[in-house]
Parts: C-alpha cells; structure tokens; sequence
C-alpha cells in the first residue's frame, strides 16, 4: 500500500521552490559555457531559450490543471493514446527522472568548481559532499526541505542582484557590442545550453500532493517562476558579459565570479561566491526533493517496483527513492566528470519530456475537449492551442542542435527505458 504525502505547501512557496530550482540550475554553471558560444549576443540566446520555455510552460499548466498528481505526466499520456499511452507515459517519466539525475550530477560539479575556486578541495569530493547533504535534508521533511529552499533562494537571487548592478551600473554595458554581435557565433547553440538555466519548472507539478489546493496554484507558480527568472536571467547575461571577456568566461568553472573580480576585485566576488554555494545547493535540494516524488509516483502507478512509493512513517518523505537518486547522482559524477556533457544529456532528455507534453496538449484538445481544464493555454485556433504547437516544433529545432554524441546517448537511454518498461510491466501491474 503505497503511502500518503502531506499537503502542506502554500502557493508562495512552490513559486519560490520553483525559482530556488530554475535560478540555480544554470546561470551560476553554465553561463560561461553559453557566452563563449554565442559572444556577446549570449542575451539573444538567453531569450530564445526562455520563449521556447515559456511556450512549454503554459502546457505544462493546462496539464497540471488536469492532473494534479505526482504521476501526472504518466496520465497525460495515458489519456492521449489508449493503445500506447502507458508506455509513452512511463518513456517521459523515465526520461525526467535521468534528466533529474544528470541536472544533479550537473550542478554538484558547478558547486565543486566555486567551492575549489576559494579552498583546495577536490571538485569530485565537493560535489559529492553537497549531494549527500542535500539528500539528508530532503529525507527530513517536504516543509522543512522547502523552507531550507525558500531561505536558499532569496540568497541566489541576491548574488545575482549584486552581479546585476555591478555589470549595468558600474561596468557599463557597451550598446554596440551587445546589438553588434558576431553572427558567426552559435547563437542557437548557446541557446540550448542555455536551455539548461531554465529547466526545473518541470519538477513544479510532482509537489502537486503536497500542495493546498493544486489543481489552481500549482499552473499559476509554474507561469510565474519562468516570468520572474527570464527577467533575472536577461540582466544577467547583459551584466556578465560586459565586465569579461566571452573567451575567458568559457574556460571559467567560477564564470561570474572571475566576471566580479577582474573588475571589482576579490572583495565584492565573495559575496556573489557565496552566493553561487548556495545556488547551486539550493537546485541539487530541490531537484532531489522533485525526482524523488516523480520516483514515488512510478512506484504508486506500479511502472516501478513498489517499494519506490514507501513513505517513513515519521516524516512522510519517499525515503527508498530519495536514496536512488542520491546514489544514481554520486556515480554519474564519478563516471563522467564533465559539467557540459552532463548538461546536454539532461538538456536533451528535457526536451524530449518538452515536445512530448506540447504534443499531447494538442491531442488532447481534440480527443477529449470536454474534459475539466483549470488552466488552459491561451491563443487556441480551431480547437489547437498554437503555443503548444510552436513549443513542440521549437523544440525540435533546439534538439537538432545537439552534436551527434549526446543525441546517440539519448537514443541509447531511451532504449533501456523501452527494455525495462517491457521487461517489467507484468511484474508490478495488477
């Protein structure tokens, strides 16, 4: 019998969850990266990729308006299609729960880069370290992890404050190298690593059984999460590369925080160093807090094994799944150890999830038009909401810009998706 999860989060705190996850999961690790790509017009790919994501989150709300569960991708899918709706459902979460795990592995490295940057310590043992923690505090409650999130955020958000007045006020952006930009540069390649900056508003509607009253609170926080943190991150990407070089900033594992010193010194770097530690713990937090209840919710639907959907009888946390994903996490790191592949994997996988989502909105809009929507996408034509349509064909074009090794290793998980789920849906459906 699969146990209960508390409902106990307020509207205020799953919006702020949700940008402790988006904020932290990018613009502290993979700016650099993104900016040595795209040069100076890496603003333009910051909102490329936050138009794709906010065309994606306006679906993503009309389906959690439908479905307010911690499986509510799975019944999406499995209400799109009766002959395959199952599989395809289980396909997308299998896919977020990797993407969750990479995302992890991601971060957890960016941390060991700013942590390494200030004391001599491994970047392995750091990241490492920091899941463990993270994994720990997330056993100890959904409020207490949340409030630890909460408190996090506002931290993040700070150091990005500070990183936003120092690059506009004091640095002084040069207009014509922001609107002249090389187009030479990969504009749309930048994009999709940037991609990775907003990825985490996915992992809004798994705390939907955790939520007072989800089925209207849970799509306004997903909408409001991206609005808030594409402003941040716009300013950001402006601020940042007007006080260092594109070059530099990509061969950075600390981008803005060398950014801060090479023009205000070591002094004004170590409040926007702390602040980073704190980003990108507060991300690692709340993707474990999320992955863990998508693991849950595999368990409760019986497309995992069971034991996946036990709750401790004290805290009311998915104990057996948080401890997956902690474990999964610390051995990609070893296996891998690289912050851009880790990246793209989970950037891929993301996408994937993105297309499949903004598909299925289409469908349902026809196949079952009269079901309940508490949230619907806006600007529908004929019965087709154009938003959703555009998010799925704009994420394909992102997916195309992948190098042919990550899409291989896309292919290659989902076909372990599809063995296991075959292999496995006799054993735990009753």
């Amino acid at each position: 019998m699969p146990g209960r999860l508390k409902r106990v989060l307020t509207f205020r705190e799953v919006v702020i969850f949700g940008i402790g996850i988006i904020i932290g999961a990018g613009i502290y690790s993979i700016i650099g990266k993104a900016a040595a790509a795209a040069g100076s017009g890496v603003w333009v790919s910051v909102l490329i990729a936050g138009i794709i994501t906010g065309f994606t989150a306006l679906s993503f709300a009309e389906m959690t308006g439908m479905y307010p569960k911690t499986s509510s991708y799975f019944r999406l899918f499995k209400d799109t299609s009766k002959k395959i709706g199952r599989a395809w459902g289980f396909i997308v979460e299998w896919f977020l729960v990797l993407a969750a795990i990479f995302s992890i592995a991601t971060i957890a490295l960016a941390f060991g880069g700013y942590l390494s940057s200030f004391f001599n310590i491994s970047i392995l043992v750091a990241a490492i370290s920091i899941i463990i923690f993270a994994g720990i505090i997330t056993f100890l409650g959904i409020k207490e992890s949340v409030i630890t999130t909460v408190l996090f955020t506002f931290v993040e958000v700070t150091g990005l404050i500070i990183v936003i007045i120092l690059g506009l006020l004091f640095a002084k952006p040069n207009v014509r190298i922001l609107f002249g930009f090389d187009l030479n540069y990969n504009i749309f390649y930048a994009a999709s690593l940037i991609f990775f900056a907003f990825t985490g508003f996915e992992l809004i509607p798994p705390q939907s059984e955790e939520t007072i009253a989800p089925k209207k609170l849970i799509p306004k926080a997903i909408i409001g999460s991206i609005l808030i943190s594409t402003v941040i991150y716009m300013l950001v990407a402006i601020a940042t590369v007007s006080m260092f070089d594109v070059e530099l900033l990509g061969a950075s594992t600390a981008p803005l925080v060398d950014a801060v010193i090479s023009n205000f010194g070591s002094n004004a770097a170590l409040l926007v160093w702390f602040s980073a530690i704190i980003a990108t713990s507060s991300t690692i937090l709340g993707i474990i807090i999320a992955s863990s209840r998508l693991m849950y919710g595999l368990g409760k639907e019986k497309l995992f094994p069971s034991f996946f959907s036990k709750v401790t009888k004290r805290f009311k946390t998915p104990f057996v799944a948080i401890a997956m994903i902690c474990s999964v996490g610390i051995i990609g790191i070893v296996l891998i150890q690289d912050l851009t592949t880790t990246a793209e994997i989970a950037n891929l996988l993301t996408l994937l999830t993105f297309y499949s989502v903004n598909i299925s909105i289409v469908a349902l809009r026809w196949l079952r038009p009269n079901i309940r929507r508490e949230f619907k996408v806006p600007l529908t034509i004929k019965n087709t909401p154009v938003p959703s349509l555009i998010g799925a064909i704009l994420c394909v074009l992102i997916i195309l810009q992948f190098p042919m090794n990550i899409l291989i290793n896309g292919l290659f998980i989902t076909l372990i998706g599809i063995a296991f789920y075959l292999l496995t849906r006799e054993k735990y459906i009753i």
